[in-house]
């Protein structure tokens, strides 16, 4: 096969490839962990810019940025019934986020709904 050939292969996809569905941007840094909720609404991710970044997966809903952390976020997960997204920071706590924006604070960050849960040193 000539070069030519592969370049036209190249250039043209195959309706079973795979398309990129959406795109999110936000973070300030790398992105270290993602994870969907069971319901398939919404993305948690983590960044090494010490924020959980909340994405709504329908395109006309906005992201929310969790802050609390002080140092990188290495892990998120939504809990089982999606009611909750613990997040592990190399600062070593972890924090349980409400992925959802209360009535009336639509147009705010939800820092002041953060529930910390730090085990005590042994």
């Amino acid at each position: 096969m000539d070069d030519r050939m592969l370049g036209d292969q190249l250039n043209c996809p195959d309706k079973d490839d795979p398309a990129l569905e959406r795109n999110f941007k936000g973070h300030r840094d790398s992105i270290t962990s993602v994870d969907f909720s069971c319901n398939m609404k919404q993305t948690a991710t983590g960044s090494m810019d010490s924020c959980v970044m909340i994405w709504n997966l329908k395109p006309q809903m906005r992201a929310y940025r969790f802050v609390g952390h002080k140092d990188a976020v290495l892990s998120v997960q939504f809990s089982p019934s999606g009611h909750l997204v613990a997040s592990a920071s190399r600062d070593k706590t972890v924090r349980l986020w409400v992925p959802s924006v209360p009535a009336g604070r639509e147009g705010g960050h939800l820092s002041s709904i953060i529930r910390e849960a730090a085990r005590p040193p042994l």
